[in-house]
C-alpha cells in the first residue's frame, strides 16, 4: 500500500497520455464543423446588424457599419484556417492509422482512432470549403437589400 500522497509512476501520468489524444480528436472532428457555425452567425450579425434598429428595416446600406466589411472577411480567413488545422491534424492522424491498418480487428482503439482521422479528415475539408463558399454571398448579396 502506498502512502496517500505517492502514487505510482503510471497513475500520475495516465490522464495526461490519455487526455491529449482526446482533445486532439475532438478538435480534428469539430473544429471544422464549429469555425463555420462561428463564421455563420457572427458573420451573418455583421452583415445584417446596421440594417435593423429595434422592429424596422433600413433599405440602403449604412455608413456606420462600413468597419464591419474587413471584419467579416477577417473572422471568414480566421475560421476557414481553423478549419484547414483541424483538416491537416485528422490527415495527418488518419495517414498514421491506416499504416497500423493491416491487422485492425473492428472494436479496437485504433479502429476507432481510424474512424475519428476519417471523419475529421471529411468534415475539416468539407467546412472548410464551406466557409470559404461564403466570400460569394458576401461578394453577390446586397447588404441591407
Amino acid at each position: 500500500m502506498t502512502p496517500a500522497g505517492s502514487l505510482p509512476a503510471t497513475a500520475r501520468t495516465l490522464p495526461r497520455r490519455t487526455l491529449r489524444p482526446r482533445v486532439t480528436s475532438i478538435f480534428a472532428v469539430a473544429g471544422g464543423p464549429g469555425a463555420w457555425f462561428i463564421q455563420l452567425c457572427l458573420g451573418d450579425l455583421m452583415a445584417s446588424g446596421g440594417c435593423f434598429r429595434g422592429s424596422s428595416r433600413f433599405l440602403g446600406s449604412q455608413s456606420a457599419q462600413s468597419w464591419t466589411w474587413p471584419l467579416m472577411i477577417g473572422l471568414l480567413i480566421v475560421c476557414a484556417l481553423i478549419a484547414l488545422a483541424a483538416f491537416l491534424m485528422s490527415w495527418r492522424r488518419l495517414q498514421s492509422t491506416r499504416e497500423a491498418d493491416q491487422g485492425r480487428t473492428p472494436g479496437t482503439a485504433s479502429a476507432a482512432a481510424h474512424f475519428m482521422a476519417l471523419w475529421g479528415t471529411l468534415l475539416g475539408a468539407g467546412f472548410c470549403l464551406a466557409t470559404l463558399l461564403t466570400i460569394v454571398a458576401y461578394a453577390a448579396v446586397p447588404r441591407c437589400g
